[in-house]
């Protein structure tokens, strides 16, 4: 665990996860509901109001499996949309509709690309651009302005489009006139489950139809992909959807046995609802795995402005002063970390990440960078190659930890190019979000000298899609 590089200020606080789901009238979620909890496991400790998504104050403590809960991150938005979809939880009406757990995953492995299984995203467009709206829960008046500009995506599907408005269909104000006939926010899991249903026994009943006949979570996604999605020609995401179907499937068929009941080894889990969609509802938690453990590592990275925008403040620390270095001449590094740095990565964002990792970390002749083609690409597990040390992957961010994408959708971390991109993680804030150094980062060109930036991730909403990553011989 972290040394003294490392400042820790607070410890870390859960071994289970809470998710806030609201109460529910009615003999089919007493029926459903999961009432063990796994023996000795540690409540976690409430967030603070402004780690909060706001919902409404109507809230219980439902159990879901162990296994469930990790398998989609502790994603409480991804544990609910499969709970609707599967017995018809928390209200949903589901029109004659049922779903096995194979159609169920291709449902969201489409859904994890789609918004990251978050019910309250918003494209990253215009004043979401870096995600500072996401988990705000806007009223239903901005959801319908947000539709009404265009191919601007809402909600877990990121629907899209308002006809008044001259858009191509009526998708995302349909979403919001749901909503309002609720007496709901367009942001409520209730609603946008509700809203699936609807156009599955509607306009969209052919997808519905041919995904029961979808063999594998695989069949099932593609089918989505193309019918329900209906995605651009540019659009490269459909095998990624595919194999996160895949590996949804043995979790969804641990909550729903074959005789349709719900089984296993039982985590406690509270999330949010509730509310008029007016954006005042007063703040009840989401999951709160995942906030880290807050501080920062000691000689924190310059902002970029400090910096220059270049790499030439790591001059003394490993040998990158100038436009050309890449640490090939450190004395401060082994042999292999300087062969390494001898083959001119360009200033690239997993050159930029391995070697910040050196410089914070040291001990470069125990542990040495994983090459892989894109950052995503990284195990588990996974050796170095050289020495032998291994990359181990947490659920929660640290100080000192590296983060990347997991490839599959876009993030406030990478929200281009496939979705590809590793930094630093320079310090975890009390409120949960990230300060991170990067390399790569968006400056006219690709590699470039003049590319450094650090920057702070604050939608904890994509926390699903990223790792975060170290070294036992960091801390050892």
């Amino acid at each position: 665990m972290p040394s003294g590089k490392v400042i820790s200020a607070i410890a870390t606080v859960a071994a289970i996860v809470a998710v806030a789901i609201p109460s529910q009238a009615g003999s089919d979620q007493q029926k459903h509901e999961l009432v063990s909890a796994i023996s000795g496991a540690v409540a976690a400790q409430p967030a603070s109001a402004d780690e909060c998504h706001r919902s409404g104050s109507d809230e219980q403590s439902v159990s879901v499996d162990a296994s469930v809960a990790a398998a989609f991150n502790n994603n409480a938005d991804a544990i609910r949309a499969a709970q609707s979809l599967l017995f018809g939880d928390y209200g949903t009406n589901l029109n004659g509709l049922t779903f096995t757990p194979t159609m169920v995953a291709g449902i969201l492995g489409n859904y994890s690309a789609e918004s990251g299984i978050t019910f309250d995203k918003l494209e990253y467009k215009d004043e979401n651009s870096k995600g500072a709206l996401n988990g705000t829960k806007q009223s239903n008046e901005f959801a319908r302005s947000w539709g009404r500009r265009g191919a601007y995506g809402l909600g877990i599907a990121q629907w899209t489009w308002c006809a008044d408005a001259g858009g191509d269909g009526n998708r995302a104000c349909a979403l919001v006139d749901l909503a309002e006939s609720m007496g709901k926010g367009w942001y409520e899991p209730e609603v946008q489950v509700q809203m699936m249903i609807n156009e599955l026994s509607g306009g969209e009943r052919g997808v519905y139809d041919a995904l029961t006949q979808a063999s594998t979570p695989s069949d099932a996604a593609w089918e989505w992909y193309r019918e329900y999605e209906r995605p651009g020609k540019s659009d490269t995401t459909g095998g990624k959807r595919a194999k996160n179907a895949e590996d949804y499937l043995p979790a969804l068929e641990t909550l729903k046995s074959s005789d349709g009941s719900k089984t296993g080894n039982m985590a406690t889990l509270t999330s949010g609802g509730g509310g008029d969609g007016d954006g005042s509802d007063s703040p009840s938690c989401a999951a709160t795995v995942g906030n880290g453990t807050a501080g920062g590592v000691e000689g924190e990275a310059p902002s970029r402005d400090e910096a220059g925008g270049t790499f030439g403040w790591m001059c003394d620390a490993v040998g990158v002063c100038k436009d050309g270095d890449y640490g090939q001449d450190s004395p401060n590094l082994s042999a292999a970390w300087r062969n390494w740095a001898s083959k001119k990565h360009d200033y690239q964002c997993y050159w930029y990440a391995f070697m910040r990792a050196a410089m914070v970390h040291g001990k470069t002749d125990k542990w040495m960078e994983i090459s892989e083609a894109y950052p995503s690409y990284i195990k588990d597990g996974e050796s170095d190659g050289v020495y032998g040390a291994k990359i181990h992957f947490s659920n929660e961010p640290k100080a000192g930890y590296l983060i990347c994408n997991d490839g599959t959708t876009s993030t406030e971390l990478a929200n281009g190019g496939g979705y590809e991109h590793i930094a630093f993680i320079e310090k975890v804030n009390d409120d949960g979000s990230l300060v991170i150094s990067e390399g790569n980062w968006n400056d006219g060109g690709n590699g470039l000298w003049t590319s450094y930036n650090k920057r702070t991730l604050k939608d904890k909403g994509d926390f699903a899609h990223y790792h975060f990553m170290y070294y036992d011989e960091w801390y050892d």
